[in-house]
C-alpha cells in the first residue's frame, strides 16, 4: 500500500468516526429536548425536509403534517430541530403568551442572508 493510499484512507476514517460522534451526541441532545413532543422521525442529515419535497410551498406540508401530529409539533429541518405551530390561536399563544420561550431565531444560512442581523429586535 502506498503512502498516498494510507493517508486518503486514515483521512476517510477520521471523518466517518468524527460523523459518528456527532451523530450519536445530537440523538442523545435531542432525545434530552425531545419534552413528550410529537413528529416525523427524521432522516440523517436531512432531517424530515424529504416530507415537504412533494409540496411547491412548504407551508402546504406543514398544514398536512398538522393533520397527523396536532398543531404543535416538532420537526428537524437539515440539523435544526425546529417547533412547528398552525392555527392563528396558537400562533398568538406562542407569540404572545410565551413569547420569552420563542423569541429564538432559526441559525439557517438562507435567513442570515436575508436578515444580516440576526438579533435584530435588540
Amino acid at each position: 500500500m502506498s503512502i498516498l493510499t494510507a493517508l486518503l484512507l486514515s483521512a476517510v476514517l477520521v471523518l466517518v468516526a468524527q460523523w459518528v460522534r456527532s451523530w450519536w451526541w445530537s440523538s442523545k441532545a435531542d432525545a434530552a429536548a425531545d419534552c413528550g413532543m410529537p413528529g416525523p422521525k427524521p432522516w440523517p442529515i436531512i432531517g424530515s425536509m424529504h416530507l415537504l419535497a412533494k409540496y411547491s410551498v412548504p407551508y402546504q406540508g406543514f398544514g398536512e403534517l398538522a393533520k397527523i401530529y396536532g398543531p404543535v409539533y416538532k420537526m428537524k429541518l437539515g440539523t435544526v430541530q425546529c417547533v412547528v405551530v398552525n392555527g392563528l390561536n396558537n400562533i398568538r399563544e406562542v407569540l404572545i403568551q410565551k413569547g420569552a420561550f420563542f423569541d429564538g431565531r432559526p441559525n439557517f444560512a438562507r435567513y442570515n442572508t436575508l436578515f444580516s442581523d440576526k438579533d435584530n429586535c435588540k
